[in-house]
């Protein structure tokens, strides 16, 4: 994972979810809307399924579809050698894991966390399977 933690720091948007978004009958991207929460970020920052509210999550069990798709429009638009979608997914996924074990550990114990927790431990399994690790 390391060409992915090692990105420079880009211009993000901070708040990509599906009403941000306009696209036209083809599904082809036409503008990308509401820049109040954009800055310099790491380039993941774009890619938190999180931000998109909960209502994403039905979706959990495709995320690494989403991922896929998402991602390597990403980095096809780049010119850098970047690591497939699976680095990605397994960033976030770590991301959100440390998050969650964040809040249960403050005393934030919630039917949510523990619900994402599993869910990250079965996506890292998953991924790590998948790549032979």
């Amino acid at each position: 994972m390391s060409p992915l933690t090692e990105l420079a720091h880009v211009f993000t948007h901070g708040d990509i979810h599906e009403t941000q978004l306009l696209v036209d009958d083809d599904l082809t991207l036409l503008a990308v809307l509401d820049w109040d929460h954009a800055g310099v970020a790491h380039p993941t920052r774009d890619f938190n399924f999180g931000e998109w509210g909960f209502g994403i999550f039905s979706w959990e069990e495709r995320f690494d579809v989403l991922y896929e798709r998402y991602w390597e429009a990403y980095r096809l638009a780049r010119d850098a050698a970047l690591p497939d979608h699976r680095s990605l997914f397994l960033y976030r996924t770590l991301s959100d894991a440390v998050r969650e074990t964040e809040r249960l550990g403050a005393g934030s114990s919630s039917w949510w966390s523990a619900h994402r927790l599993r869910n990250c431990a079965l996506h890292i399994k998953n991924v790590t399977e998948a790549s032979g690790g």
